[in-house]
């Protein structure tokens, strides 16, 4: 088993303290904070490395690692345009 902190960019909700099971992918943690397929999960440290849904967050990450959940680059550029018209 494996901690993890994740916040979500731009949000005030306190960060979720998460214990993975080897199993756990990213799409079940980013379904368990209730974020869509918009959003993304990134090392803190690292916010350029984006993983992968179907991966499995047990394997690309340390005991402790703090990620965060934000807008991935194709749903930023979505709602930039729908904000910029």
């Amino acid at each position: 088993m494996k901690r993890c902190k994740i916040r979500i960019e731009h949000s005030t909700h306190p960060p979720y303290r998460l214990k993975l099971l080897p199993a756990t992918q990213v799409s079940h943690v980013l379904a368990y904070m209730s974020l869509n397929e918009d959003y993304v999960l990134s090392p803190t440290d690292e916010p350029t490395k984006i993983f992968n849904p179907e991966e499995r967050l047990f394997d690309l990450i340390s005991t402790n690692d703090e990620l965060v959940a934000n807008l991935s680059p194709e749903a930023e550029a979505k709602y930039a345009k729908l904000f910029m018209k």
